[in-house]
């Protein structure tokens, strides 16, 4: 990724929104998106494969910068199931900070083929994570993940999780099927 492109991302994602007063933000959302896809390297809506060969080559080289942007980029842009494969082994990966986001996405996207991500996830204990707080939200949107899928591969990585040594994960996994139980 360039510079140039790496700094429109920013500014598109975390940018400010002075001169946008009193807009409904509807419209907002669609002059930025417009301004962006017109003046970025390609559009982002018209040709999803670039930010999709830009992520390659930040999990290529494994820049945590560069993996921020481009996620948040293509979340924003809703085509996240088309990166499940590629930012599902992410999931357990220690050279990055996008664990949470990722489980996010995977937990919202529902996607059957996340599953074994979403178990492994799940089990995952990762030093990037600072505080125990932290480690245990990312393990529980996981499971969340899980049960959003709801099919019985996913309800049973749930079972096998209740039986975890990790007395918090296994509290979790307990819990969701519970939840599960009621529903049924």
């Amino acid at each position: 990724m360039t510079e140039n492109e790496r700094k429109m991302i920013d500014n598109r994602l975390y940018g400010t929104f002075e001169k946008y007063n009193g807009m409904e933000p509807q419209q907002i959302k669609k002059d930025l998106d417009d301004k962006f896809c017109k003046e970025f390297t390609v559009n982002p809506i018209e040709n999803h494969e670039y930010l999709i060969e830009l992520l390659k080559q930040a999990i290529e080289e494994k820049d945590k910068y560069d993996i921020e942007s481009i996620v948040a980029l293509i979340a924003h842009f809703g085509y996240y199931a088309e990166i499940l494969d590629l930012i599902g082994p992410l999931l357990t990966e220690p050279w990055h900070h996008m664990h949470d986001s990722i489980a996010m996405g995977l937990e919202f996207e529902a996607n059957p083929k996340t599953i074994n991500y979403l178990y492994q996830g799940a089990q995952y204990r990762c030093e990037n994570l600072e505080y125990e707080s932290d480690y245990c939200e990312f393990n529980r949107k996981c499971i969340w993940g899980l049960w959003k899928i709801g099919t019985e591969d996913a309800i049973e990585k749930i079972r096998s999780l209740s039986s975890f040594p990790n007395e918090v994960i296994k509290n979790h996994a307990l819990a969701m099927l519970k939840k599960i139980d009621k529903n049924e």
